[in-house]
């Protein structure tokens, strides 16, 4: 689920940008990146769990 929503963000945003939508295409950028740093550092802690 988490794959496909970000999939479908990353896939909308040059669009946006060509269309003027910039500010909206940078928000979703923002998310994505912000999501990717929660997915590692959830990734990294689940891994400690296991040791």
């Amino acid at each position: 689920m988490y794959a496909a929503l970000c999939r479908a963000a990353d896939q909308v945003i040059e669009p946006l940008q060509a269309l003027g939508a910039s500010e909206q295409a940078e928000i979703l950028q923002k998310a994505l990146l912000e999501a990717e740093e929660i997915y590692l550092n959830t990734t990294e802690n689940a891994d400690c769990r296991d040791e």
